[in-house]
């Protein structure tokens, strides 16, 4: 279950797909909150994306994500995202909070929170061709 509290729009969470809809590449190796992070550029290659650029830090021991960026068309920062709260859940350790900034207006953030976690089983069926309506 996740609770959304704050200033952001769903495209900001629920359309983020970042396997899927962006292309990622090295940019460098940085220091985020004082942990050693591989920092990744994001490029859209789905033009219906909220953002077409995203830069997103993940921690090296680990590889959780720290932090992403948000950016505009015109290469302007929008929204700055920071994970946090990493809890043991369902026998894995999860990133449970992510705080995001609005960068144009300061005084706006908002906070996803994930908790009551559930382990789900499908049959393989579900996952056909057939089982998918139009």
């Amino acid at each position: 279950e996740q609770r959304l509290t704050g200033e952001v729009s769903n495209g900001d969470l629920a359309r983020t797909n970042f396997a899927d809809d962006y292309k990622p590449r090295f940019l460098a190796d940085d220091i985020i909150n004082q942990k050693p992070c591989y920092k990744l550029l994001l490029t859209a290659t789905n033009k219906d994306v909220a953002y077409r650029k995203i830069v997103y830090w993940v921690e090296k021991k680990s590889f959780f994500p720290i932090q992403v960026n948000f950016y505009a068309i015109s290469g302007k920062l929008l929204k700055t995202g920071k994970y946090s709260e990493i809890k043991l859940v369902l026998d894995k350790k999860r990133v449970t909070q992510l705080i995001i900034q609005d960068a144009l207006q300061e005084k706006k953030q908002s906070r996803l929170n994930y908790f009551n976690f559930v382990k789900t089983s499908y049959d393989d069926s579900f996952f056909s061709k057939e089982s998918l309506s139009d």
